[in-house]
């Protein structure tokens, strides 16, 4: 069981992907809501960004944690949608940081670890919903139901 403190980070250096840095894309949608997606693979964060999108989300995407820090430092979003596994400031980390800065904001995590291995992250409200890989958009909605964001009530 992995507590807070004991969250293993990756002391490897990020790799930039110059067409990847973060790319804004809040056109006008179905529901007014922010979401910045964080993931350090860069289909996987293109994937997520454009499935956000079909369910009716504005979203924005970053290639890694520290430029979504950034990111949401200047457009403050309603939910960070991040992966937990990520080089340098791995997603548990980046989610208290958005959370000292925008206590409102919601935050998702998704994983491939197994929920025994993440549960003590679970119980301190720093992440308010989880996703454990694989997932459908279904449960991506439902998720974001439970922590309380507007949902449309199809999967398109």
């Amino acid at each position: 069981m992995l507590r807070p403190t004991e969250y293993p980070d990756s002391n490897t250096q990020v790799q930039e992907n110059k067409n990847a840095k973060f790319t804004d894309n809040l056109e006008r949608t179905s529901i007014d809501c922010r979401v910045l997606v964080v993931h350090h693979h860069p289909a996987t964060l293109r994937m997520m960004a454009a499935m956000f999108r079909k369910l009716g989300y504005k979203a924005a995407a970053a290639f890694d944690s520290t430029k979504a820090f950034l990111y949401f430092s200047r457009v403050p979003c309603d939910l960070l949608f991040t992966d937990l596994e990520m080089p340098v400031l791995n997603g548990y980390h980046l989610a208290r940081l958005i959370k000292q800065h925008h206590p409102h904001a919601k935050v998702v995590a998704m994983t491939g670890r197994c929920q025994a291995e993440v549960v003590g992250l679970m119980g301190d409200g720093t992440i308010d919903g989880w996703l454990f890989k694989p997932f459908k958009p279904k449960q991506i909605r439902d998720t974001l139901a439970e922590v309380g964001l507007p949902v449309v009530n199809n999967t398109r």
